[in-house]
């Protein structure tokens, strides 16, 4: 996971993860129809702010999921 702010700046997930959350967000892998669920610390600077989220998924197959947090989630599912 890769946090991206406004600013184009790419930030990894910090170790504070671990010991923020009751329920950190941990390697799991998630089948089709599944879902994994925990909190992840980013520190990013503090005269910018979050603009995505970047999964790469890896493996064979992979490619990357990208969550863009300037916009609001769709409310229809």
């Amino acid at each position: 996971m890769t946090l991206i702010d406004l600013d184009g700046r790419s930030y990894s997930y910090d170790a504070a993860t671990f010991s923020y959350w009751d329920q950190p967000l941990d390697a799991v892998d998630v089948l089709s129809g599944n879902r994994a669920e925990g909190g992840l610390v980013f520190k990013i600077d503090s005269d910018s702010a979050p603009a995505q989220i970047v999964y790469d998924v890896g493996g064979l197959f992979g490619g990357k999921i990208i969550i863009d947090l300037r916009r609001a989630p769709d409310q229809t599912q």
